[in-house]
């Protein structure tokens, strides 16, 4: 979670890594922490409020800046009254497979629903 930078041309033998436009933008997609590949910046950048999300996911539930696509906060004792923070900070999120399972939260009416509401890029929960 704390890379920042990656050099990645031609690291592979098969030739997949020569020209970074075919590689670039992936791995930016993924590894949102990333503050530039192979000398390049992101395309794709943090912004401020993904940052400070990041920062208060990270405090509750150990979530960092590139593990946002599959986050996992199971077991984390996230409490009831926690929940709108912690779905707020996820919302502004590129957040596509969520494991939330094992919280007290879950005593929050419909809260697999709400997730996949509020969370506009979620493909998956638990």
């Amino acid at each position: 979670n704390a890379l920042t930078h990656l050099f990645l041309q031609d690291s592979h033998a098969l030739g997949v890594t020569q020209n970074g436009e075919q590689y670039i933008a992936l791995v930016c997609d993924r590894l949102r922490g990333l503050r530039e590949i192979d000398g390049q910046p992101n395309p794709t950048p943090l912004t401020k409020k993904q940052r400070e999300a990041v920062r208060f996911l990270n405090k509750i539930g150990g979530v960092g800046p590139n593990t946002l696509v599959n986050i996992d906060i199971s077991h984390r004792d996230l409490q009831t009254n926690q929940f709108s923070k912690v779905v707020g900070a996820l919302s502004v999120l590129p957040v596509r497979h969520l494991v939330a399972k094992d919280n007290p939260w879950q005593r929050v009416r419909y809260y697999r629903l709400k997730l996949i509401h509020y969370i506009e890029t979620l493909q998956r929960v638990d």
